[in-house]
């Protein structure tokens, strides 16, 4: 298996389908309504920004709501802000108006680190360990 589908993997077990599908659904929705996609975030930024927070909002409680515990809702939930955040022309921080490619690699590098350290540590309950 290759890295970046071993990272993937990883990503996989800390977000739930169900709020990766939303979330690119409602970016989805928010990016038609524009003309073109540099003025998707300047123009429908706060769009941006509400269905980013309501797919975390979401995201947490399902966790609880599964029975997964606080502890499994705060990782899932810090994955997902930063996989958000890795969103680099419909993401939270361009609808902020921070759109400098270095913010971009810095939060990128920082969402990699965060799932490969966290699944060092942590296996979601019914995860499957690799190898």
């Amino acid at each position: 298996m290759n890295g970046m589908s071993a990272y993937l993997d990883r990503l996989r077990e800390l977000i739930p389908a169900r709020t990766f599908a939303l979330y690119i659904l409602g970016v989805g929705l928010v990016s038609g309504l524009s003309d073109t996609q540099e003025k998707v975030a300047s123009e429908y930024g706060w769009m941006l920004l509400v269905v980013a927070l309501v797919c975390l909002g979401l995201n947490f409680v399902a966790r609880l709501v599964d029975k997964k515990g606080i502890k499994e809702a705060l990782i899932s939930s810090g994955a997902f802000l930063l996989l958000t955040l890795t969103q680099r022309f419909t993401g939270p921080l361009a609808a902020v108006g921070l759109d400098s490619p270095a913010a971009f690699v810095v939060v990128t590098f920082l969402a990699a680190v965060y799932v490969v350290v966290v699944t060092m540590f942590w296996r979601p309950e019914g995860a499957v360990s690799p190898g």
